[in-house]
């Protein structure tokens, strides 16, 4: 990971000390599922993409709270 993905210091209100400190610092977070070519052609893949979808939902919406 390149020091731009994170920032420098702790973001405003966490101290240095904070146990997640170094989870705090990151500016990207990427949820991924690699599917292999035989998957993609599957009969039913799109419900597997929709549970995928849905197991990453949590995290987006964590992350969705923090804008509003």
């Amino acid at each position: 990971m390149e020091s731009s993905d994170r920032l420098i210091r702790p973001p405003k209100g966490y101290e240095a000390d904070n146990p997640a400190i170094e989870y705090l610092k990151l500016k990207n977070f990427i949820v991924s599922k690699a599917f292999t070519d035989a998957e993609l052609t599957t009969k039913g893949f799109e419900k597997e993409v929709a549970k995928t979808f849905k197991a990453m939902k949590p995290m987006v919406d964590f992350f969705n709270r923090g804008i509003d």
